[in-house]
């Protein structure tokens, strides 16, 4: 996945990672990551709120989208504009669920490495391992089927032969809410209250997953269809794209609740009210377990980095089979 230092000038060819829409009557600007797979380099637009600063983290340049196109499709040949003169591609791809530990947990164990951290969702990250574009992804997805976490999205993709599966660990999952919960809000039948906004997570996402299938569960509780019981719910529609995305708009006053990790609440000095724990695991692109900077990766969450890191992070539990291949088929 990685390739070395080089110098980029003017504009750089590559491919659209993900379809990315318009504005019509205006140029669009949109952030894009680079990485490299195979011959070719991928663009991965990163999404953040307008005038964020964190976008510099990681970004690597920008595309234009003319003001007369309405969606660039994924796969379009693009040109980027480096903001550097100057780049190095990584030699080490995240590209998946947002996790602080999982991301502490790879700067620890990576520190030499040239690293490309994309937060885009489980389901992405599992497609993105599965096509070689990432080397590693951080998953949660809950199958409504079989309530087991992972292997079933895996095998139903049709990635067990390219997708080794590592059991990461337990995180603590609930509703986020002001400090001292104001609307004294208790669980997601709340979410029907006509004075309490609701900010989602992403389709996609793990956490999107999780709270569709609860809802769906109050749905036959309560005898409405699922689709009738989510309109109900004000800022249903309105999406962020990490947990810490959830936590900002609640601290801002935009939302008065959101369903993120335990950590995230601690994060923004925000009351927390556990809902489940879930399985977050690690999906690894089976050429990659060739990659050093995974092979450091691997060793550090069977080792003592995480259980230092356990400590530190908040609504975080190592797994019976934390570092264990729960999927490998070949």
């Amino acid at each position: 996945m990685g390739l070395g230092s080089q110098s980029l000038l003017k504009t750089v060819k590559a491919r659209l990672a993900l379809r990315v829409s318009g504005s019509r009557g205006f140029e669009r600007v949109v952030p894009v990551a680079l990485i490299k797979k195979g011959e070719d380099i991928l663009a991965y637009p990163v999404f953040t709120r307008s005038g964020s600063i964190s976008v510099l983290t990681y970004a690597d340049g920008f595309i234009r989208v003319p003001e007369d196109v309405w969606v660039l499709e994924e796969n379009s040949l693009v040109d980027v504009y480096p903001l550097s003169e100057h780049l190095t591609l990584p030699n080490l791809v995240v590209i998946g669920s947002h996790d602080y530990l999982l991301e502490a947990l790879i700067h620890k164990a990576a520190r030499d490495c040239h690293k490309k951290i994309l937060c885009v969702g489980s389901l992405t990250g599992l497609l993105s391992v599965g096509r070689g574009e990432a080397d590693i992804a951080g998953t949660h997805l809950l199958d409504e089927q079989t309530m087991e976490y992972n292997t079933p999205y895996i095998k139903r993709l049709g990635l067990a032969n390219k997708v080794v599966l590592v059991r990461g660990y337990y995180r603590e999952v609930g509703l986020i809410v002001p400090k001292g919960n104001p609307k004294e809000i208790k669980g997601l039948e709340d979410l029907l209250r006509g004075d309490v906004f609701f900010i989602n997570r992403t389709r996609g996402s793990g956490t999107r997953t999780l709270v569709d299938l609860k809802l769906k569960e109050l749905a036959r509780k309560i005898g409405v269809p699922f689709r009738s019981l989510v309109k109900r719910i004000k800022g249903y529609t309105l999406e962020a794209r990490t947990h810490t995305g959830v936590a900002a708009a609640i601290s801002q006053g935009r939302a008065d609740v959101g369903v993120g990790i335990k950590h995230a609440a601690k994060l923004y000095d925000l009351d927390f009210i556990l809902l489940t724990r879930e399985v977050f695991d690690i999906a690894i692109n089976r050429d990659s377990l060739k990659n050093r900077c995974v092979a450091k990766v691997l060793s550090a969450l069977r080792g003592d980095a995480l259980e230092e890191l356990l400590r530190v992070f908040s609504g975080y539990v190592k797994h019976e089979k934390t570092g264990d291949v729960v999927l490998s088929e070949h």
